[in-house]
């Protein structure tokens, strides 16, 4: 399917389950998606661009790597993390696959100061500095979901368990929380703050030391900048906005995975489908292979 249309609504196979698990969009609206189909005994990848998300996307890529995190900036390159370690990328021009060297999977892929970092299992973590990745983790037994940081570079990495840890040019620092859930995401809060948000309604604001939970709050398996506050993709509860004081519904019924944002855009990866907000109005597609 590489360079053709993605099918149109009604147009996959009921026996294939069909998930959109990350998002990218540019201040033109243009979206592009990692989605993901499995049979239960196979699998295979795609990465599909809408130019225009009222229209069915094309297929850029398709692998039968599990993959699991997209980062793409304006008009850049495409870079994209699977569960094998492996690193897929239009850097050069066409996409090609990479081995970074990870022992395990790779499952969340930022932007922080600069850098590209993605994270994974048993605590790995890499950085991509002047084109060279260099591993900065440490052997854990929690998997590592979530990564983001500072302007300084000064990273944030959460992920099994409540676990969490601060890693600057000082090393490796670990965050004492107050919960033990599982935490999926990082994004920076205010000037000198930190988001953490997780499984079970736990969202966390701090940072070094100290840290408090923000309660009620839906559970979060993304994060990223709107205006002045947060959108939260909240799996079941759809998409919310922080503001600072709280919460409020973005969009319900739909099972959120990923935001992202640009311009007056924000983009949602939500099961079979990807959705796209204007500020006024959604739109989305779904997914047929």
């Amino acid at each position: 399917m590489n360079g053709d249309d993605e099918e149109d609504e009604e147009g996959g196979d009921e026996t294939i389950e069909i998930n959109c698990l990350d998002v990218a969009v540019d201040s033109a609206g243009a979206v592009t998606s990692l989605v993901v189909t499995t049979d239960g005994e196979s699998f295979r990848s795609y990465v599909v661009f809408h130019p225009r998300i009222d229209r069915p996307g094309t297929v850029l890529y398709e692998t039968d790597s599990w993959c699991h995190s997209l980062w793409r900036a304006e008009d850049g390159p495409i870079y994209v993390v699977d569960n094998d370690g492996f690193l897929h990328t239009t850097e050069r021009g066409r996409f090609e696959r990479i081995d970074l060297g990870a022992p395990m999977g790779l499952y969340r892929l930022v932007e922080v100061a600069g850098d590209l970092v993605t994270c994974g299992a048993d605590g790995v973590v890499l950085r991509r500095r002047g084109g060279t990745w260099t591993s900065i983790g440490r052997p854990l037994t929690a998997d590592l979901y979530g990564v983001g940081g500072t302007a300084d570079g000064t990273l944030y990495v959460v992920g099994d368990r409540g676990t969490a840890a601060r890693i600057d040019d000082g090393g490796w620092h670990d965050l004492a929380l107050p919960t033990d859930s599982t935490l999926l995401c990082v994004h920076p809060w205010g000037a000198d703050e930190i988001a953490l948000g997780g499984e079970n309604g736990v969202f966390l604001l701090g940072a070094g030391a100290r840290w408090r939970l923000v309660d009620p709050a839906p559970s979060a398996h993304d994060l990223c900048a709107v205006g002045s506050g947060l959108a939260v993709a909240a799996a079941g509860a759809g998409v919310a906005l922080f503001d600072g004081a709280g919460f409020r519904s973005l969009k319900e019924d739909i099972d959120a995975q990923a935001v992202a944002a640009s311009g007056r855009y924000l983009a949602v990866a939500a099961g079979d489908a990807v959705w796209r907000f204007d500020g006024t109005t959604w739109k989305h597609r779904t997914f047929g292979f």
